[in-house]
């Protein structure tokens, strides 16, 4: 396990930060909401379907006030409906995508949550190509993985007990180079 830690911890990759809310600095009253897509099997061979993001778990470990909304891998506009409401009083909001860039439900959803006006970060916890399904994100780092390790390295490095180290294996056609040659 300490070498999937490892590994995790040095995979994690800041991609943008506009609005500097990283490292994030919350005071112990303020509430964050963690939005997570169930996941689903993507090829034959995946089993991402048998495993649960423990993002909001791991988050927990640095900010106590935090709720877990466990969304639809596609969701409808009565859910999308349903958990912007929900989000409404926040102070935070972290949330995980899982191939939005190929989902456009789950690509809406946080085009929607965007227009909350509500400090967001959004985390591709696969593929790093979701940041193109929502370009005006001002927050994206990417995990490359749901897996445990994952989710507490991306929480270590959100509240900036370790630095994001990563490099973008892949560009994103007008929004950002691949960094892993440089």
């Amino acid at each position: 396990m300490q070498i999937a830690n490892e590994i995790s911890e040095r995979s994690i990759t800041l991609v943008r930060d506009h609005k500097n809310l990283l490292p994030i600095k919350i005071e112990s009253n303020k509430k964050i909401a963690v939005v997570i897509p169930k996941p689903q099997d993507l090829t034959p061979a995946d089993t991402s379907s048998f495993i649960k993001p423990k993002l909001a778990d791991a988050i927990r470990t640095y900010h106590a006030s935090v709720n877990e909304f466990e969304i639809p891998f596609s969701p409808n506009e009565n859910e999308i409906a349903a958990l912007l409401q929900q989000l409404q009083n926040f102070d935070l909001i972290i949330v995980g995508t899982i191939n939005a860039y190929a989902e456009e439900k789950q690509a809406e959803l946080v085009r929607q949550i965007l227009k909350l006006n509500i400090p967001m970060v959004v985390i591709a916890m696969r593929l790093p190509y979701d940041l193109a399904a929502f370009p005006q994100v001002s927050t994206f780092i990417c995990t490359y993985s749901i897996l445990e390790p994952s989710m507490q390295a991306a929480a270590k490095a959100l509240f900036g007990r370790s630095e994001m180290k990563g490099q973008l294996p892949v560009s994103i056609p007008g929004l950002v180079e691949a960094k892993f040659l440089s």
